[in-house]
């Protein structure tokens, strides 16, 4: 059935009857109409998808790198997602290099999602 005919009541032989929704149809509907009403709600889970993976690197590498600076790390988990080549120049541990390989696709995937907004932007426009 189609979220949107769900939420509404339907009516059968004169007796209407309103069906009962569990909380998460509730919040998958909400959800769904949010991003089709909203036209920064894209961008705005991009941005939140691009600060949580520079969160989470950042916070990986501080604990497991040498050097214990947290804006060196929140740089260098930065450059990962921004450049995928930077990941060539991490330490030799296998830790590190997994994390940066981690946050280095993450960040290719951002940028993917990136363009695909873009293009359909520009698509509507045209």
């Amino acid at each position: 059935k189609d979220k949107a005919e769900a939420m509404l009541c339907f009516q059968t032989g004169g007796n209407k009857k309103q069906k009962s929704f569990s909380k998460m149809e509730m919040f998958e509907y909400r959800i769904d109409y949010y991003f089709s009403t909203s036209k920064w709600a894209k961008v705005a889970l991009l941005l939140s998808f691009t600060f949580m993976l520079i969160a989470v690197g950042a916070g990986l590498l501080v604990v497991f790198m040498d050097e214990h600076s947290i804006s060196n790390a929140v740089w260098i988990s930065w450059t990962y997602v921004a450049d995928p080549g930077t990941h060539a120049d991490c330490p030799e541990t296998f830790l590190i290099r997994l994390i940066s390989f981690t946050v280095t696709l993450g960040g290719m995937l951002i940028f993917a999602l990136m363009i695909g907004i873009i293009s359909d932007y520009i698509a509507e426009k045209v």
